[in-house]
């Protein structure tokens, strides 16, 4: 079965890099291997300056039009298809830097819905070190715009938290208090680190961390450790509790103070967006786009009318708010 991976991060956050171990560690298992360069906004560092790595390990590159030639308007070329519609083993998208050029990705959400069951992995690599990460916030808003623009849902994260050479045991301690936030959102974490001893081992998977992988390593074992959290993330399915609601997403069972409340697919879909993302304010645009997976035309009736009847039925009119032009809120408990 084809393999897709979808790297997507902030600018500096090393996603260019990991991409491009990627497909040379599947190349190098004999694997028919395709690197997509799909970094609309960031033409400083692009993958195509590593063409001729590339090249010579047998890996069909496609990068946007234009890309190195000091021509800022870049346009997509028509190969980006074949990660679809020719026999690839391992195909890996490297994704702009910003909700913006994740949009490159949405041109072919139909493909992607397309794959077969469990062959996509979409990871957002975070360096909390740069501008554009370096909140909790932020990362996301970040990630809600990633996921509204390319329409697809994230798979895990990779924190990669770092200062380059630069780089201290205070830097990478900050990692662990971004994963005791970050848990609570279901999404898988591997923590990379330079800190080896079994204390901070321990605490990094106390904190919330999937794995921990200490540095140096080689490549093959951070994509051995990614594929094996995601193998056990894909298997397992989360249970939401806020207050005296709870849902079950394996049953697809919802209760209030233990009696089931009956939901239309839409109205859960739209519950587990919220608890999937409480305490972050959702545009009407992308709570559409998520749930009913199709572009939004402007319409907020649709959104609001299934917001209302989800608050009636769960008595949730103080905890889901409206947000004044923006869409809504779910607020989380603490």
């Amino acid at each position: 079965m084809k393999n897709v991976k979808v790297l997507i991060g902030n600018y500096g956050s090393g996603k260019s890099e990991l991409a491009l171990n990627f497909a040379m560690q599947a190349a190098a298992r004999g694997e028919r291997t395709e690197l997509i360069d799909l970094d609309m906004v960031n033409t400083y560092f692009r993958l195509t300056e590593r063409g001729k790595m590339v090249e010579q390990k047998e890996i069909r590159l496609v990068s946007p039009n234009f890309a190195c030639s000091g021509i800022e308007t870049l346009s997509l070329p028509a190969e980006v298809q074949s990660a679809f519609v020719l026999d690839w083993d391992s195909v890996i998208f490297d994704v702009g830097g910003d909700d913006v050029g994740a949009t490159a990705l949405g041109r072919y959400h139909q493909d992607f819905v397309d794959l077969p069951e469990g062959s996509l992995e979409v990871l957002n690599v975070v360096n909390i070190r740069r501008p554009l990460a370096s909140t909790l916030d932020k990362i996301h808003r970040l990630q809600e715009g990633m996921q509204a623009h390319s329409r697809l849902q994230i798979t895990g994260m990779i924190n990669n938290t770092n200062l380059a050479t630069m780089t201290t045991a205070e830097e990478l301690w900050d990692g662990y208090e971004l994963l005791r936030q970050i848990k609570p959102t279901g999404t898988p974490v591997i923590f990379i680190t330079a800190k080896g001893s079994v204390q901070d081992r321990v605490q990094g998977l106390r904190a919330g961390a999937d794995d921990y992988l200490v540095k140096p390593f080689e490549i093959v074992e951070l994509i051995a450790r990614v594929e094996s959290v995601l193998r056990r993330a894909g298997k397992s399915s989360p249970i939401y509790t806020l207050g005296d609601v709870t849902v079950d997403t394996e049953s697809m069972l919802v209760t209030k103070a233990g009696v089931p409340v009956t939901l239309t697919r839409k109205e859960y879909d739209l519950l587990v967006l919220f608890l999937q993302n409480q305490n972050v304010a959702l545009f009407r645009e992308t709570i559409y786009e998520r749930v009913w997976e199709s572009d939004y035309m402007g319409d907020t009736r649709t959104v609001d009318l299934h917001v209302q009847r989800l608050r009636k039925k769960l008595d949730w009119q103080q905890r889901l708010c409206a947000i004044h032009k923006v869409g809504y809120r779910l607020e989380g408990d603490g």
